[in-house]
């Protein structure tokens, strides 16, 4: 919120990053402080990651476009060494892999005439790298917890057009952020239909 109601670049961002303190909060439900990683992009191309690590901040260039979670995007970048072909990219959800089927789904990807073929294609590629329910369960040693992509989101930098969908509906909505009020004194929040959009057809 703060970087995206203040800097309309990412250079400015990475400038205005530099004169902050960001405090090292403890996450209540996880009891740690978690491994943020923020990644910027602007209508210019410009792509950045955004870590916090021992206690420093770190801006990496990011001319993939893509970040997962931890460990570092730096070694994330220098992991893509061990595949040499997309036939290499490995299947599992863990971050590692996953960073490496997106940058390498999003390299093979052709060049497209149109914003609505565009946003198909990146929900194609984005698609590769969820995380249904029940592949990932990790156990805190009472409880299995179920990791799953919540939301699956593209951004259209130059239009300033946010698509979406959600788990429970893979419908692709879409916020025209041009058209929302930038002096509005609290968060808008939209209403959500969770139930799966499936159309019915009738033969005629």
């Amino acid at each position: 919120m703060w970087l995206l109601t203040r800097f309309a670049s990412v250079d400015a961002a990475a400038d205005g990053l530099r004169h902050v303190r960001v405090a090292a909060s403890v996450f209540p439900p996880w009891g740690f402080v978690p491994p943020l990683h923020y990644v910027l992009h602007d209508a210019e191309r410009r792509c950045i990651v955004v870590e916090f690590l021992d206690h420093a901040l770190v801006i990496h260039d990011n001319p993939l476009g893509v970040v997962t979670n931890a460990p570092e995007f730096g070694w994330h970048v220098r992991n893509l060494r061990n595949y040499d072909s997309v036939d290499a990219v490995p299947g599992d959800a863990t971050s590692s892999s996953r960073f490496v089927r997106a940058v390498a789904l999003a390299q093979a990807a052709p060049l497209v005439d149109s914003v609505e073929e565009a946003v198909q294609q990146a929900f194609h590629v984005l698609a590769a790298c969820e995380i249904p329910r029940g592949v990932a369960r990790p156990w805190d040693g009472e409880h299995v917890y179920c990791d799953y992509t919540q939301y699956t989101a593209a951004i259209d930098t130059s239009s300033q057009c946010l698509y979406f969908h959600t788990y429970g509906n893979r419908r692709v909505r879409m916020v025209d952020l041009m058209k929302m009020r930038v002096d509005a004194p609290v968060l808008t929040v939209f209403p959500m239909n969770r139930h799966e959009d499936v159309q019915e057809l009738i033969a005629p």
